[in-house]
């Protein structure tokens, strides 16, 4: 048996259509909106910060260095500038304010003798091991990683698009 449509249920099934394709289009928007309104450097960025300490404290073990202390004050700092060098669309050591690293750290109440920063932007896939790896190639950031008179840390992390904005800070307290 054949099935027919009329020309009224033809009319129907359009209108119905076109019903599923605009919830389907307005649920993508909403989706995307969420996206969007979501704040840079959520909690989903937190395991890449972790990644980033884990390895850089096996580089240090594996030159006879102490592991680095992770401290949340720092990680928060870190979090920040990595998060307004991906919403300002900059990558430097030093934010278009002015604010240095040293800048940053006093202001996350954080009293040192010695300081040091690494940063990154990386835009493919495992971006901590190619931060980390990165760094390491390169003498200036493998200094930083390498000098036994940083004892604490913190790693920010910050997507924007398809990059991940990290930055590291290395200090000795006072």
């Amino acid at each position: 048996m054949k099935a027919s449509m009329t020309r009224e249920s033809r009319g129907h099934y359009r209108f119905g259509r076109r019903v599923v394709n605009h919830a389907c289009l307005f649920a993508a928007l909403l989706m995307a909106l969420v996206a969007l309104a979501a704040p840079l450097g959520a909690a989903d960025d937190a395991p890449l910060e972790r990644a980033v300490l884990e390895q850089v404290n096996a580089a240090r073990r594996a030159e006879g260095l102490g592991p680095l202390a992770a401290d949340p004050r720092l990680t928060d700092a870190a979090r920040a500038y990595s998060c307004a060098m991906a919403r300002e669309g900059f990558f430097d050591h030093t934010a278009p304010d002015g604010q240095t690293m040293g800048d940053r750290v006093r202001k996350a109440g954080v009293r040192y003798s010695v300081v040091g920063e690494n940063i990154a932007k990386i835009e493919s896939r495992d971006p901590a091991a190619r931060a980390v790896a990165g760094w390491l190639r390169s003498p200036g950031h493998r200094e930083n990683i390498m000098e036994p008179r940083f004892t604490h840390t913190g790693v920010g992390a910050c997507r924007s698009g398809r990059a991940v904005y990290f930055t590291q800070l290395f200090l000795r307290p006072r």
